[in-house]
């Protein structure tokens, strides 16, 4: 090899032993090492509206201790930058969830799912407010340690308040068809809503106050009452349908008595056995002290039992093939029972078979069945429940005895407290009781084959005024 080359290989070590460097003199340098210790699950639940709580798995760190930093993402955005993740909640639906862990030199991913699940579901809806507002609580039956939802129209309305003094609230569905609406009565008010999400849709302001509401769980069409008549609130169309009311009943009862009628608040739909169309309704006309009835044509029913009475309360059972009413005297108080089959009417005017009254009879005074009382149908059961004017018992009437009232009561409510609303689910289950004492409240689900307190829900810090059953799936199940 010649010299010239022997010259440049040397050069060429001389360059590269130039580029390493001796750490047998020095410590060597340390890297951290993140072991995980735990996963995340691999799909967390909650319902919509409630915060979630997913907490860092547990980390070893091995090496020199480094600090590490977090980052939660949910649906591909980051939400927290903190060790253990709280979500709102705020949607429905099932998202990706991915948590960042490092030090940076050693980085950890963890991954999972939110399945947050439709808030407004089967349930207890409770209204509470006071004169300048109403609201609505949420309780779910079938998750009791669940935290009480006081306010749950908030969640999807947030900028929205409901004015009036809280009266009344009802759901009406047809579910063959998916129509369905949620209706909140207060002051001169109606709200409407989309019950899958109860979200606001319009409201509806009245000369007066709206008096009552009636939930069916088998039609499209909300009835609600003011001013000593009714209006129907369509679910699809989102509008009053008042028409059936002035071009029928006003001229009917005009006819034969000279003045309107004014209804009591209350109104019965009964269909054919089976079926979810209806066939007709009644309401009880408290001027001129009439049963109206409408069907494929208008009538005055029973008028020689309804003289000189006002309607107490009319109830629906065996499937909307009895009517039971009770009618107060205006003279001495009395409680007279009228038990009803209303017939079912097919197109023009044939008849499957006619109205009948098969029952008429005074109800006994040992009874406590008075104006104040309030009552409800285990339509399943044929049995009617009822409070005495007070609403500290609660008292069983079974339609079958025709007038064989217990003078004892069934239930009794816990001192200091009165029932301010009953409702029966409609497979005649359950009896739900609201009470109140003036400023807190109590819920109570009474089991129908033992009449003991199945569930119950204490010391709710409002005012309950009434209480609705919702029963229908919502739409996103």
């Amino acid at each position: 090899m010649s010299k010239r080359y022997i010259l440049i290989a040397l050069a060429t070590m001389l360059a590269l032993s130039s580029c390493f460097k001796d750490h047998s003199t020095e410590a060597d340098v340390a890297i951290t090492e993140l072991v995980p210790k735990g996963e995340l699950q691999e799909i967390y639940r909650r319902a919509q509206g409630l915060p979630l709580t997913i907490p860092c798995p547990e980390i070893e760190m091995k090496g020199v201790e480094k600090p590490l930093t977090y980052s939660w993402e949910v649906n591909y955005k980051e939400v927290s930058k903190e060790k253990d993740l709280v979500y709102p909640c705020n949607e429905f639906g099932i998202f990706p969830v991915r948590l960042k862990v490092t030090n940076g030199e050693t980085t950890l991913f963890f991954t999972s799912q939110i399945d947050i699940q439709y808030r407004y579901r089967k349930g207890i809806y409770f209204l509470w407010g006071d004169a300048s507002e109403a609201k609505v609580g949420y309780i779910d039956p079938l998750q009791p340690k669940e935290d009480i939802d006081l306010n749950s129209l908030a969640l999807n309305n947030p900028k929205e308040t409901f004015k009036g003094e809280p009266h009344d609230l009802a759901f009406y569905a047809n579910e063959k068809y998916g129509y369905k609406g949620f209706l909140l009565a207060a002051g001169k008010n109606l709200y409407s809503f989309s019950p899958d999400e109860m979200r606001f849709l319009k409201p509806l302001k009245l000369s007066t106050d709206v008096v009552g509401l009636m939930g069916d769980p088998n039609d499209k069409l909300g009835p609600f009452f003011y001013n000593g008549r009714f209006g129907i609130m369509d679910a699809v169309l989102l509008s009053v349908n008042n028409q059936d009311y002035r071009k029928v009943l006003t001229p009917l009862t005009k006819k034969e008595f000279g003045q309107e009628p004014y209804l009591a608040p209350r109104l019965l739909y009964w269909r054919k056995v089976g079926e979810a169309s209806t066939d007709g309704y009644l309401v009880y006309d408290n001027q001129n002290e009439v049963l109206l009835a409408k069907h494929k044509k208008a009538e005055v029913w029973f008028k020689d039992e309804t003289k000189g009475y006002e309607l107490l309360e009319m109830l629906s059972l065996d499937q909307s093939q009895q009517m039971v009413l009770y009618l107060r005297s205006k003279s001495d108080g009395s409680i007279k029972e009228l038990k009803l089959k209303p017939g079912l009417y097919k197109a023009g005017k044939k008849y499957n078979h006619d109205k009948e009254l098969t029952y008429s009879g005074m109800v006994p005074t040992n009874a406590k069945l008075a104006k104040g009382s309030i009552l409800v149908a285990a339509s399943l059961r044929n049995l009617i429940y009822y409070t005495d004017p007070e609403g500290k018992d609660i008292y069983g009437y079974s339609i079958v005895s025709e007038g064989n009232y217990q003078g004892s009561p069934l239930l009794k409510t816990p001192a200091g407290q009165k029932v301010v609303d009953m409702k029966v689910d409609k497979e005649s289950r359950y009896l739900y009781i609201a009470l109140t004492d003036g400023a807190k409240s109590t819920i109570q689900r009474i089991d129908l084959e033992n009449h003991q307190v199945d569930m119950e829900w204490t010391d709710l810090q409002v005012k309950i005024v009434k209480i609705a059953l919702r029963e229908d799936n919502p739409t996103n199940l």
